[in-house]
């Protein structure tokens, strides 16, 4: 069985490097549940400890959202382009806004093992003003177009000794252009996107849990192979909490009562929407990819409403990374987009952005309908 995994974990890479994304997710699904089942093998002979203790989590976490909309705005901004193909021009986005529902429920949740899946469908509208639209043609390229993103996720956990913890995280996305009339005789693998990211982790007490491992992302707008470390904290006396899955996020939040919490986030929010373009300039490329990325610093606001109905407000900063038209899609790397890669350079003033939430947290009497000893 470990040889089995070590074949599946080289192949994966392989496929990864060769950009075949679908066989590269059957072969991640393979190496994960391999490892899964020799975990769940493995536990039986562990120390005694609660059933919960090797768990990641602490106390002070933030509700589950199993049902949520979202809604984001950043206040308008003004682009500075570059480019060879079109000159340089600058713009000012007037709208910015992105709808998202979001669905996550539990298919397994054992003593030992525990995996979720989750559902997301969202779109993001950028609109330019009308004088920048005229006399840029990347500008009436994206403006005033709705780019959808329909994806699922599978999250798994598994104990690995009394303390020990393998935690793996997955999403498929498509992004972009994928279900218009024009992208038709594309293949949907020009708009597929994947994340995963492994986890292997130790829970040291019931206030502390850590790990280590790697992540392929597109959390700083590129897909990204970087390592990650994972550090949770609670202290009880000033229910205090912090979670932090660097160099992606962290956060410290803080209950100050059972339905009220109060935090302050700070992460890397990137992404890159698979776009079609019809100008006789871009016509030897299929589609592209609109990459953008950004750090966020903001302070949010929890409140429950009823015990299964939660309300957030997030208001804050954000700081523009980068804002680019590439002809580099999907393909895996440990750096950003290279500049001969680069159609339209970009960079986009920093601002303000306000989010607002509103999700259902599953009480504690539908967690058991989910709970098998």
């Amino acid at each position: 069985m470990l040889f089995r995994i070590l074949i599946d974990y080289y192949y994966t890479l392989k496929e990864m490097f060769n950009l075949n994304l679908f066989r590269a997710g059957q072969k991640i699904y393979n190496f994960v549940f391999c490892f899964v089942f020799i975990s769940l093998f493995n536990s039986n002979s562990c120390m005694a400890q609660s059933d919960d203790y090797w768990q990641p989590s602490v106390g002070g976490e933030y509700p589950v959202r199993g049902i949520e909309y979202r809604f984001t705005k950043n206040m308008n901004y003004n682009l500075y382009s570059k480019s060879e193909v079109y000159g340089n021009a600058n713009g000012r986005i007037e709208d910015n806004c992105t709808s998202l529902v979001k669905l996550k429920f539990p298919i397994i949740n054992k003593a030992k093992f525990k995996s979720v899946i989750g559902f997301d469908y969202g779109v993001e509208r950028i609109k330019f003003s009308s004088n920048d639209v005229n006399n840029y043609e990347f500008y009436k390229g994206v403006d005033n177009k709705k780019y959808p993103m329909i994806g699922t996720g599978i999250y798994a956990l598994a104990k690995l000794r009394h303390d020990m913890f393998f935690m793996f995280r997955s999403k498929f996305k498509l992004k972009g252009d994928y279900n218009s009339s024009k992208t038709k005789n594309i293949s949907r693998k020009e708009f597929l996107q994947m994340e995963l990211s492994p986890i292997i982790g130790w829970k040291k007490t019931e206030n502390k849990s850590y790990g280590f491992g790697f992540a392929y992302s597109y959390s700083f707008g590129d897909p990204l192979i970087f390592p990650l470390f994972l550090y949770n904290r609670y202290y009880p006396s000033r229910k205090l909490n912090l979670h932090a899955y660097l160099p992606a996020k962290i956060n410290i939040s803080k209950q100050v009562h059972d339905k009220f919490f109060i935090g302050y986030r700070l992460n890397a929010k990137g992404g890159s929407y698979s776009v079609y373009f019809e100008e006789d300039k871009l016509k030897e490329y299929s589609v592209l990819a609109l990459k953008r990325s950004e750090i966020n610093s903001s302070i949010e606001l929890l409140y429950g409403l009823s015990p299964w109905l939660w309300a957030s407000c997030n208001i804050g900063y954000r700081h523009n990374i980068n804002f680019h038209l590439t002809n580099n899609k999907n393909k895996v790397s440990f750096h950003t987009a290279r500049e001969n890669e680069k159609i339209v350079k970009s960079d986009a003033d920093s601002g303000l952005f306000i989010e607002l939430s509103i999700f259902i947290s599953p009480s504690d009497e539908i967690k058991k309908l989910f709970t098998r000893d």
